[in-house]
């Protein structure tokens, strides 16, 4: 997929409100900007906020959204985790939806350990892009293993601390969000649904060790051992289950583990993995998320949302805001769909429509092959319809990202550079819980795959 062309100015681009007011004050800072990049780099780093051993990318500006615009992206966020929740009730409740939604028998094996709590999803991050006001629609749903909470923190704390945002604070007030706090108060909520008392969880975070989300992981397990709960960092193949408990390998009792390791890798290890699945499934150590996220971290869920086929599961509002939120998504599998006024062979209508739509794996994340047809070739386009069509892939409506300069540090001091940006609202048991943004040259966005990240945060005129 090619890169987008980069488009860059060093005059200021026009804008008002509080990223005008920012952009005014950035310009003392001019001469300084790769002075002043240079000491927020430094201080992610001293504080951990590290992707392996480089600090996180970032920009010399925040996101900021409008009081206005942050209780928009609030109602719909919590709206559309109502509805997830829904769907993934329907594939339990409903054994012939089980189709819909492709998965391998290991899978199967694991999403049907019953968690025995009230919900799904404990922890979730929709993928979005948010033009305007009140126009975000969401095109993926990372509802089994999501990131960024705690990296998100860091930055805010860092960028509130910088000198640009100090004189901000003489015009507006800039709310503070824990994310991290929310998610432990998920957590423990997630631990007493499933049927635990009201004791200190000991508290594991389990992901394979060679992750470079790992500083991430230690930065969760400082603030909750900070608020008083033993957390300890553990590769899923290093449990021990004996004596019908879960331990960690320094011996800790394990009673709750925060599961950062994605659902399909531990189907790929399930024999390395047997001590923690042996818990989950025993009820001798509370998953959360639990496995059975994953049915709903699929991406067929957009096409069960956005399909008419499916409208009874929600309710008039909820509709209203599905068909406003969600883009139209199909399974990319032999069938015939509706779509701009007439009846389509799916494969035909990906191929003759290319411009208009977007392939990616249902079960892909980090932006890995996800394919935008009117940035490739038509060729490339048809070899790729070849490869996905009934290989658990999804053909989704292209929505285009919302582009906006930002400031980074030039050759020649502060340069302003055309960004896509991603809007990425967290929810804790269903509930907002703040956002991170992310920013790329390619509309296909992911800090993973070379993008950056910046603080999210409201800005409310004093």
């Amino acid at each position: 997929m090619p890169v987008a062309k980069v488009k860059q100015t060093e005059k200021a681009p026009p804008a008002s409100g509080p990223a005008g007011a920012y952009q005014e004050i950035l310009e003392d800072y001019r001469p300084h900007a790769a002075a002043l990049l240079g000491e927020i780099l430094e201080r992610e780093r001293e504080l951990g906020c590290t992707f392996g051993e480089d600090p996180v990318p970032t920009a010399l500006r925040p996101h900021f959204l409008s009081p206005r615009q942050t209780a928009h992206v609030q109602r719909v966020t919590t709206a559309i985790l109502g509805c997830i929740e829904k769907v993934g009730r329907f594939y339990f409740d409903h054994p012939e939806a089980r189709d819909f939604i492709a998965l391998n028998d290991i899978e199967r094996s694991l999403i049907d350990i019953n968690p025995h709590m009230s919900r799904i999803v404990i922890k979730s991050r929709l993928d979005g892009f948010f033009h305007g006001v009140a126009d975000l629609k969401f095109t993926e749903m990372n509802c089994d293993s999501p990131a960024g909470m705690a990296y998100c923190d860091i930055q805010e704390a860092i960028f509130r601390g910088a000198d640009p945002m100090k004189e901000m604070r003489g015009a507006f007030k800039f709310p503070v969000l824990n994310r991290t706090a929310r998610l432990l108060t998920a957590l423990l909520a997630a631990f007493r649904d499933a049927g635990n008392g009201t004791e200190a969880p000991n508290i594991a975070i389990t992901d394979w060790r060679e992750v470079k989300t790992n500083p991430e992981f230690a930065l969760i397990a400082a603030e909750f051992n900070r608020r008083g709960f033993r957390t300890v960092i553990v590769d899923p193949r290093d449990f021990d289950f004996h004596r019908g408990r879960l331990h960690a390998p320094d011996g800790t009792r394990i009673h709750l583990v925060y599961r950062r390791v994605i659902t399909r890798e531990i189907a790929e290890k399930e024999q390395e993995c047997q001590a923690l699945i042996k818990a989950a499934r025993l009820r001798r150590a509370c998953l959360a998320n639990p496995f059975r996220s994953k049915v709903v971290a699929n991406k067929s869920t957009l096409a069960v949302l956005s399909d008419p086929e499916f409208k009874t599961l929600f309710t008039p509002p909820e509709r209203e805001i599905i068909r406003k939120c969600v883009p139209w998504t199909r399974n990319f599998a032999p069938c015939s769909v509706s779509r701009f006024g007439k009846k389509w062979d799916i494969a035909d209508l990906a191929r003759r429509r290319r411009r208009d739509f977007v392939l990616k794996p249902a079960d892909g994340y980090g932006g890995q092959d996800v394919h935008i047809g009117r940035d490739t070739p038509a060729r490339e386009w048809d070899a790729v319809i070849e490869r996905a069509f009934g290989a658990n892939w999804v053909l989704q409506e292209f929505v285009p990202p919302p582009v906006d300069f930002y400031p980074v540090a030039g050759p020649r001091g502060l340069l302003y550079r055309r960004f896509n940006v991603n809007l990425n609202p967290f929810a804790f048991r269903g509930r907002f819980g703040g956002c991170i943004s992310r920013l790329s040259l390619s509309p296909i966005i992911n800090v993973t795959a070379g993008g950056a990240m910046v603080p999210t945060m409201t800005a409310a005129p004093k």
